[in-house]
């Protein structure tokens, strides 16, 4: 659906359609919907919407430029409902927190929590930033920068542990190439996964390397016309394969090998190839015992009822001496 038919379509069911039932409250921002949330939370809703938005506004170096629309959806289900309803997009109703649709400037909130899910308020800039960083429909924002720059944008930081993972990814040429990301994520991935940790980490290495002003730089080319890899190269001087081999040498480094590993193997995993390197270890230690024993390496047989170990069943062994015994001389 094109951003035009979009916003006269959200137009048009505001006070009707998938909005039906919905209450309009007051709200600084633009026009704000709910359904199923509680009066404190709405209020926090109406206070922190505009907040947050200034604050991804300060980070990302541009405004929004017009009102928004914020819906209050009492759950995943409704959520669903509605961006289906919208936009044609299908969602997982039970890890998706948030949506949205900068075509129609449109933003939509759950209230029901899943168990571990992240805080309203780190979802709520995430989603604003999305608006922000995709306002303009001439520019063809990639799907790893709109991730990314949303997280960043957001105030959320990389932890230790997928920092270690990402190096570990790095050092086998494990990462996923920027074009592999260019319009979609391939699927499976979903957010807190290689995909969306790895957009996370290129746009904090584009901000550590060059500065908060490439951000900036980048979106403005962006909604210029520019393709994103032209985009990248002007704001940074530095050709699209240069920065990808340059970022994936920085994220090895930002972790140890052994530190990495400590951080990415779980415990019962350590034991396991710990257990693994002892049975090894044994194998090898008697494997040399026996040949220093009996370099031809013949065959052992079976152990007779006495313990001994002799030839094996069956085999003929030489004959005894005159007069069946075995003296020494």
């Amino acid at each position: 659906m094109t951003t035009a038919l979009l916003s006269l379509a959200l137009a048009g069911w505001l006070s009707a359609g998938p909005f039906e039932g919905y209450r309009e409250e007051p709200f600084a921002a633009g026009k704000l919907l709910v359904r199923g949330w509680p009066e404190e939370a709405r209020a926090w809703a109406a206070r922190e919407i505009p907040r947050a938005l200034a604050r991804v506004e300060g980070r990302l170096g541009r405004t929004l430029g017009r009102q928004l629309t914020a819906v209050l959806v009492p759950d995943g289900f409704e959520l669903r409902r509605i961006v289906e309803r919208l936009s044609g997009k299908r969602l997982s109703p039970e890890t998706t927190l948030g949506v949205a649709l900068p075509e129609a400037t449109l933003l939509l909130l759950r209230w029901e929590r899943p168990l571990g899910a992240e805080p309203l308020d780190t979802v709520l800039a995430h989603e604003v930033a999305h608006l922000v960083v995709r306002r303009s429909p001439r520019a063809a924002v990639p799907r790893w920068l709109d991730e990314g720059l949303a997280s960043w944008a957001s105030g959320k930081h990389v932890s230790r542990q997928d920092d270690a993972q990402l190096s570990l990814l790095a050092r086998v040429d494990g990462l996923y190439t920027l074009r592999t990301l260019e319009r979609e994520f391939p699927e499976g991935e979903t957010p807190g996964s290689v995909a969306y940790l790895q957009s996370h980490l290129f746009v904090v290495y584009l901000v550590e390397r060059w500065g908060d002003g490439v951000v900036p730089r980048i979106l403005d080319e962006l909604e210029s016309g520019a393709p994103s890899a032209r985009a990248l190269e002007a704001a940074t001087a530095v050709e699209q394969t240069s920065l990808e081999r340059e970022f994936g040498l920085w994220a090895a480094a930002r972790c140890s090998l052994l530190g990495a590993l400590a951080r990415t193997l779980s415990l019962w995993t350590l034991v396991g190839l710990l257990a693994l390197g002892a049975v090894g270890r044994y194998v090898a230690v008697r494997r040399r015992r026996l040949e220093r024993l009996d370099p031809a390496g013949p065959a052992l047989g079976p152990a007779d009822p006495a313990g001994a170990v002799g030839p094996a069943a069956g085999a003929k062994g030489p004959p005894p001496p005159a007069g069946g015994q075995d003296h020494p001389n």
